[in-house]
C-alpha cells in the first residue's frame, strides 16, 4: 500500500522518490545486502518508468545498479540483461565515446569470465580500456579497474605471466593515485599473491598475502567481509607449501567469515568445501576428501549447470582420488569429464588441459597400459607447448607450470 502511495504522487516528486530509493540501494549495497539493494533500485527503476516511460536516460544508471545487485547475488543471467539495458541506453544518448559505456563494456566481460566465455571477456575489457585511454589518458585511477580485469582474464586462461602484467599495472596506478594505505591496494596485493600461487613463486605469494591482511586488519579491522577472500588465498599458499594445518586454519577462517557476514554464494561456498576437501586428500584422509569435494560438486550442478567452469576441477581432483586408492576405472571416469568440459571451455592447448592429460596417462600407466600412457603423455606436451610436434622439439625445452613439471618430467622418456 505504501509504494502504490507514492506511485500516485505527482512527477517531481516521484522522481525525488526514484532518486531516494537508487541511493538507497547503493547504501545496501555498500552494506553486501544485495537483496535490498535490488528491491530498492526496482522500486526506482518503477517509479521512473512511470514518469518517463521505459525509452529515457536516466534509466541507464538504474539498469546498471541492478545489474551489479543480479550479479553479486550470483544470478549472472539477469545481471548480464539489466548490463545490455544500460548499455543500448548510453550508446543512444551519449554516443560512441562516452565513458559511462567503459564500465558497462568491463560489467559485461566480468560476467563472460564468470561464464568461463575468457575470450568474449578479454574482448569486452580491451574495448573498455581503449575507450579509457581515448578519453581520460594513460593515467587515470579508473584504468587500474581495467587493468585489473584483463589481469583476471588472463590468469583464468593459464597465461598467469601476462596476468601479472596486468596487475603489475594495476597496482602502480593505484600506488600513484592514493598513496601506500589506501583500501584499493588490498585487492592489488591480493591479485599479486594469488598469481605468483599459479606461478610457483610461493614466498613471493606469501609476502604479498601478508601484506593485504596487515592493510585489511589496520583499515578496516577483522570483521569486514573483505577478509575473507584474503584468508582463503592464505590457504591456498599455506597449502602449496605443503604446510597442511595452516591451509585448514585459513580456509576455516574463510568459512566462518562468509558465515558471520552472510555472504552465501553458492559459487563461494562450493570453493570452501572445494578447498577443505584438497586439505583432507592431501594429507590422505580420502573419505573426507571425498565427502567435501562431492557437496562442492553437487553446489555447483544445482546452481550453474553441467557446464560450470568449476566443476572440472572438481572431476580432476575426484580422479585423482580414486587413482589413490587404486580404482581406476572410476578415477578415469572423472578425468575424462574433466577433459571434456576443458576442451569445450578451456580448449586442447592450454596449462589446465595439459595436466589433465598427465592425469589420465598416470592412470593408463598404473594399469599397466604403456601405450596409452605414452599417447596421452605426448597430448599433454602438444597441449602445453605451441610448437610441439614430436619428441625433437620437447628436447632441451623448459616447462613453466610446476604442476606440469611435477608429473611431466619423470615421465619424459616414456612421453618420447
Amino acid at each position: 500500500a505504501g509504494f502504490k502511495a507514492l506511485q500516485a504522487l505527482p512527477g517531481e516528486k516521484r522522481s525525488m522518490m526514484a532518486n531516494q530509493f537508487n541511493l538507497m540501494g547503493i547504501i545496501h549495497s555498500v552494506r553486501t545486502e544485495y537483496s535490498q539493494a535490488q528491491a530498492c533500485y526496482q522500486k526506482a527503476l518503477t517509479l521512473q518508468i512511470e514518469l518517463l516511460g521505459d525509452h529515457d536516460k536516466a534509466l541507464a544508471p538504474i539498469y546498471n545498479n541492478i545489474g551489479s545487485s543480479y550479479f553479486n547475488q550470483g544470478n549472472l543471467t539477469e545481471a548480464l540483461v539489466n548490463f545490455e539495458k544500460a548499455g543500448a541506453l548510453e550508446l543512444e544518448f551519449y554516443g560512441p565515446r562516452y565513458v559511462g559505456l567503459a564500465s558497462n563494456y568491463s560489467n559485461i566481460g566480468s560476467i563472460y569470465l564468470y561464464q568461463g566465455l575468457i575470450s568474449e571477456s578479454k574482448k569486452k575489457f580491451q574495448m573498455a580500456l581503449t575507450l579509457q585511454l581515448e578519453l581520460r589518458g594513460p593515467n587515470h585511477p579508473e584504468l587500474a579497474t581495467i587493468y585489473n580485469n584483463l589481469g583476471g582474464a588472463y590468469f583464468k586462461s593459464g597465461s598467469y605471466d601476462m596476468a601479472l602484467k596486468y596487475y603489475r599495472k594495476a597496482l602502480d596506478l593505484k600506488l600513484q593515485a592514493f598513496g601506500a594505505r589506501h583500501p584499493d591496494l588490498i585487492s592489488a596485493y591480493s591479485n599479486f599473491g594469488t598469481v605468483n600461487i599459479k606461478r610457483g613463486e610461493y614466498a613471493l605469494a606469501l609476502d604479498f598475502l601478508q601484506k593485504a591482511l596487515s592493510l585489511q586488519l589496520e583499515i578496516y579491522g577483522p570483521h569486514h567481509p573483505g577478509i575473507t577472500t584474503i584468508y582463503n588465498n592464505l590457504g591456498a599458499v599455506y597449502k602449496a607449501l605443503n604446510a597442511y594445518d595452516l591451509a585448514l586454519v585459513y580456509y576455516e577462517k574463510t568459512r566462518a567469515s562468509r558465515l558471520e557476514f552472510k555472504d552465501l554464494q553458492v559459487e563461494d561456498i562450493s570453493n570452501d568445501d572445494y578447498n577443505i576437501g584438497t586439505i583432507y586428500y592431501d594429507q590422505n584422509k580420502f573419505d573426507l576428501a571425498s565427502v567435501y569435494f562431492q557437496k562442492a560438486l553437487e553446489a555447483n550442478l544445482k546452481a550453474f549447470g553441467p557446464n560450470a567452469p568449476d566443476l572440472a576441477i572438481i572431476y580432476g581432483d575426484f580422479g585423482s582420488l580414486h587413482q589413490s586408492l587404486e580404482q581406476y576405472d572410476r578415477s578415469l571416469e572423472h578425468h575424462d569429464k574433466a577433459l571434456t568440459l576443458q576442451l569445450e571451455q578451456l580448449g586442447p592447448r592450454h596449462p589446465e588441459t595439459a595436466l589433465t592429460y598427465v592425469k589420465i596417462g598416470n592412470v593408463y600407466e598404473n594399469k599397466g597400459s604403456d601405450s596409452l600412457a605414452q599417447e596421452y603423455y605426448e597430448k599433454s606436451l602438444a597441449a602445453f607447448l605451441p610448437d610441439y610436434r614430436g619428441s625433437h622439439v620437447y628436447a632441451g625445452r623448459t616447462i613453466t607450470s610446476p604442476d606440469v613439471l611435477k608429473f611431466t618430467l619423470p615421465m619424459k622418456a616414456r612421453a618420447l
